[in-house]
């Protein structure tokens, strides 16, 4: 039986998958750190998998990877919230959050792009889904560590 990850990587696939995260993956794969990496990225009638929930639940570190577009996935903005939601209830899970070539202030900004995308959202889903979301991004903006691709 396969040992759990050490690592949960979250990112949005057309954004950092090819470029940033498959580097990052490759890094920590040569140090032998196993790092879950789901690819598909699909929600099963809005909800994560219980592949990827569980993945989520035995990491011992989550990479969230923020870029231009994440928001705009309904599957990014699920895990995020899940993620979030186990570091709070386990107390035991650090968080690194990459900005990638964007600024950590656009989470929360009532403008742009990561608050256009939410507004979308708003027509499809529940006021507390993305509500829930929302809070998520929110907790990112402060968390630290944090990283921003800017800045190197």
């Amino acid at each position: 039986m396969d040992s759990p990850p050490s690592v949960f990587l979250s990112y949005k696939r057309e954004d950092t998958g090819t470029t940033f995260v498959s580097h990052l993956y490759r890094s920590l794969d040569q140090k032998e750190i196993r790092t879950y990496n789901d690819e598909n990225q699909q929600t099963i009638d809005g909800r994560v998998s219980p592949e990827v929930d569980r993945a989520i639940e035995e990491s011992n570190v989550a990479v969230v990877v923020i870029s231009e577009n994440y928001a705009s996935s309904v599957w990014c903005l699920e895990v995020l919230a899940k993620i979030i939601e186990h570091a709070r209830f386990t107390f035991d899970m650090p968080i690194y959050t990459v900005f990638y070539e964007m600024d950590p202030e656009d989470l929360t900004r009532p403008t742009g792009k990561f608050a256009d995308d939410l507004r979308r959202h708003e027509e499809s889903e529940t006021p507390e889904t993305v509500n829930r979301w929302r809070n998520a991004l929110e907790r990112l903006e402060s968390n630290d560590p944090k990283f921003c691709s800017r800045d190197w």
